[in-house]
């Protein structure tokens, strides 16, 4: 039993080190999450100490590096919704207006009074 404390006292270090969910931490490494909640419960009822954020995680066992364990990338689109996704509406001075649909109404109603103030 000491072999596979020592074990997990030092996965659910580097688990807590890592900032990663116990899904993701157990994904990574190939065990089951809640073994890994298992582990971290039962230690920090005997070893509280050295369950500790701030304690730094053993060498036997290497934090991810590699690009494909670091958190994903989010990809931000900063372009204008496509005609097909828009209507459009003709103000009588001429004027276009292309509106997407998530577009709030009040705020059509404000740029409206704008654009053509009432006479």
């Amino acid at each position: 039993m000491g072999n596979a404390r020592q074990i997990w006292l030092t996965r659910v270090q580097q688990w807590q080190a890592s900032g990663l969910t116990a899904d993701r931490f157990a994904a990574q490494h190939g065990f089951k999450p809640a073994t890994l909640r298992y582990w971290k419960s039962f230690l920090s009822r005997t070893v509280p100490q050295e369950l500790q954020p701030t304690t730094m995680p053993s060498p036997s066992l290497p934090l991810p590096t590699t690009p494909e364990h670091s958190l994903p990338l989010i990809e931000l689109s900063t372009s204008t919704p496509s005609l097909r996704d828009c209507f459009e509406l003709e103000l009588p001075s001429g004027r276009r207006l292309r509106i997407p649909p998530s577009f709030e109404p009040s705020a059509l109603r404000s740029l409206l009074s704008i654009l053509e103030p009432q006479s």
